[in-house]
């Protein structure tokens, strides 16, 4: 008998479909690997997979400015945000932490675009990342200096 198929998307399906990711596991976490030739464009397809899918990512990028060892260490969510094309992020490096802020699914791009095409990252983790919530959301000026910021520091580098 001639039934109706149906066919769930999955988040491991949709990534399948983009050329440039492949979701492994490597020592027990999972990531999504990134090819060096991803291209803005293709990092921006799989952001709107991730939103899709409500799949928080972590990355660390070593350019962002840090009170104490190089860079630092980001958390990407939906959780806590109701901004369109945008994300909550949180961060932390060594000894201090961020609050959340609300960050431009574009500024997120042109950073992971840079750290892959400088070479300083080939994978993001999607491994049980939380945002974390003893921390409030920021105001809309605080928001806007962490979008400048990581704007500065990436987009004069892609």
């Amino acid at each position: 008998m001639g039934g109706i198929e149906i066919r769930t998307v999955t988040f491991e399906s949709d990534v399948a479909k983009l050329k440039s990711f492949t979701i492994t596991d490597r020592q027990g976490e999972k990531i999504v690997e990134i090819s060096r030739a991803a291209t803005f464009e293709d990092i921006t397809d799989l952001l709107c997979v991730l939103r899709k899918h409500k799949i928080a990512f972590a990355l660390y990028d070593p350019y962002y400015p840090s009170p104490s060892d190089p860079g630092a260490y980001l958390s990407y969510s939906q959780e806590k945000n109701k901004t369109p094309n945008a994300w909550s992020m949180t961060l932390g490096n060594h000894g201090w932490t961020g609050g959340i802020y609300t960050i431009s699914e574009n500024n997120i791009a042109v950073q992971i675009h840079h750290l892959v095409d400088s070479g300083e990252i080939n994978s993001i983790s999607i491994n049980d990342v939380k945002i974390f919530s003893r921390y409030k959301k920021e105001n809309a000026e605080r928001n806007r200096d962490r979008n400048a910021l990581i704007s500065r520091i990436h987009s004069a580098k892609d």
